[in-house]
């Protein structure tokens, strides 16, 4: 007579199986994870520059226009999909996540030349029902990236990027991925 329930050579067959499973499926479903928060932050990059025009839009007497192209002394020489050139920095935000939901995320000109435009953009950013916006930058990527940064190319100053980069200190922030206009390989290859 034969005893009801599972004997311990089944039940370790069905555990390896499972182990399998688990194996193949959890690579996957962490590529999903990462593509996901780089489209994500690829979205925020893309509203962001939005915003840039919807401020120069808004500008009736130039000033902000004019503001947003005196940044020069904050530039950086960046090298992106296999092409250097200087990137004028014209404004940061914190990107990185933060426990206090009361810390302002607000835009940061680079040089004082460039509030006007700073602040017409931080008006213009607040699309929430929120004093400040919040745009943590999701993906985590080889090169460190906690601030988003709004600029331009020297070489042609109609191309306005953004950025992410890393805090260099309280004034400078070193760009790592460029996600407007055009997308980092980092960013725009699956995971």
């Amino acid at each position: 007579m034969r005893k009801k329930g599972f004997t311990l050579i089944e039940l370790i067959i069905v555990i390896a199986i499972i182990g399998v499973l688990a194996a193949l499926l959890v690579p996957v479903l962490i590529g999903y994870v990462a593509n996901a928060k780089k489209k994500n932050d690829v979205t925020n990059a893309k509203h962001i520059s939005q915003r840039v025009s919807e401020t120069f839009s808004d500008d009736t007497d130039d000033n902000v226009i004019s503001s947003f192209y005196s940044a020069s002394a904050v530039k950086f020489s960046v090298t992106e999909n296999s092409e250097t050139y200087d990137l004028v920095v014209v404004c940061r935000m914190d990107g990185a996540k933060h426990n206090n939901a009361h810390k302002d995320f607000v835009w940061t000109a680079s040089e004082p030349s460039c509030q006007d435009f700073v602040d017409a953009l931080n008006d213009t950013m607040e699309f929430t029902n929120t004093s400040s916006v919040q745009l943590p930058i999701k993906y985590r990527g080889s090169k460190p990236a906690n601030k988003w940064i709004i600029g331009y190319r020297e070489d042609n100053p109609n191309t306005i990027e953004v950025w992410v980069g890393d805090a260099m200190g309280a004034s400078e922030c070193q760009p790592s991925y460029r996600l407007w206009s055009t997308v980092s390989h980092e960013y725009a290859s699956p995971h």
